[in-house]
């Protein structure tokens, strides 16, 4: 008798583990839109999304005016940051409230990296359908068919680490992004380990060597990178380094600006195609270090001197 209760009691058990794992893995995909937006009134919302690849917590805004069809910014943080930090730092929010656009902030695990980084340096998080890429693919699907974003207008951005991992997943899923863009970030190629990934940092890449695709086009999507010349954590040749290595799949001419404003001048290069549409830029900032240039000093690893680029990277991406 003892033992068919015990026997019932762990059937009992088995059978609440499977519900409560199905609903947290359905919960992500079951939210009706209608009970998380308020027509006039901006939203903040929070969420998590699962699927065979992994689960991360993300925040998504919803500006006041939202409304089917709208476009979505997926933004990647840094290491020692979150969704939150990043909003506030980047003030991506209030661009998103006054320009009219989406935008969804996934957020690292501390279990997965202690310093919050995203692993874009580990082989299984340098493909299409593995790890970390796979998930954020799969959040941004999730959110797209949710709130009934435009298909056609769907950008990925991130800084230093979130910034690898935005190229990465960007140029893995060109189905799903639209066009990239890289704040103080680097190439993924030839890294996969954390001691590879720190000499990268210091050095820049040694060789950019031809272009392995992470997922086979036609041509390299719209890619728009800043990076600060005084920058201590990754170095700026690895902007060049990356540039280089997205545009051989292009041929674009390229024009360059100097801009003499204080406290930083800066240099734009743009790259354009026979129509004269910019399909790439790159911002180097003289003087910067390590931070979101034209960030607010509210959020972490940001500096209020530098061109908006937040604004500008929005700018690039609506054209």
């Amino acid at each position: 008798m003892k033992k068919m209760f015990n026997n019932r009691l762990i059937f009992r058990l088995k059978n609440t583990l499977q519900d409560a794992l199905k609903k947290r893995f359905v919960s992500s995909r079951s939210k009706r839109k209608s009970d998380l937006v308020t027509p006039g009134v901006s939203r903040f919302l929070t969420g998590s999304y699962t699927d065979f690849s992994g689960s991360l917590r993300y925040h998504l805004f919803l500006p006041s005016n939202y409304h089917p069809g709208m476009p979505l910014l997926v933004m990647l943080h840094g290491c020692k940051q979150d969704a939150e930090m990043f909003a506030t730092g980047t003030r991506m929010n209030k661009h998103a409230e006054q320009l009219g656009f989406a935008v969804l902030y996934p957020s690292q695990s501390r279990l997965a990296n202690v310093h919050k980084c995203w692993n874009w340096y580990k082989s299984i998080n340098q493909h299409r359908d593995m790890g970390e890429p796979a998930v954020i693919a799969g959040m941004t699907r999730n959110v797209m068919q949710t709130y009934q974003i435009n298909p056609q207008k769907v950008y990925i951005a991130g800084l230093s680490a979130g910034a690898a991992m935005a190229y990465i997943v960007g140029s893995a899923y060109p189905d799903i992004y639209a066009a990239i863009g890289v704040h103080s970030g680097l190439l993924y190629r030839g890294i996969n380990n954390m001691f590879s990934a720190l000499a990268l940092m210091k050095n820049g890449a040694e060789q950019v060597g031809q272009q392995e695709e992470l997922h086979p086009s036609r041509e390299a999507q719209p890619l728009i990178i800043f990076h600060g010349d005084n920058d201590e954590v990754v170095h700026a040749q690895n902007a060049a380094d990356l540039m280089a290595y997205h545009q051989q799949k292009n041929s674009l001419t390229e024009h360059q600006f100097q801009n003499t404003s204080t406290p930083y001048s800066h240099t734009r290069t743009t790259y354009q195609n026979e129509q004269g549409k910019n399909l790439a830029e790159q911002w180097i900032i003289h003087g910067a270090g390590h931070a979101w240039s034209g960030g607010n000093a509210e959020g972490n690893f940001t500096d209020a001197n530098g061109p908006d680029a937040s604004l500008e990277m929005v700018r690039f991406f609506m054209q």
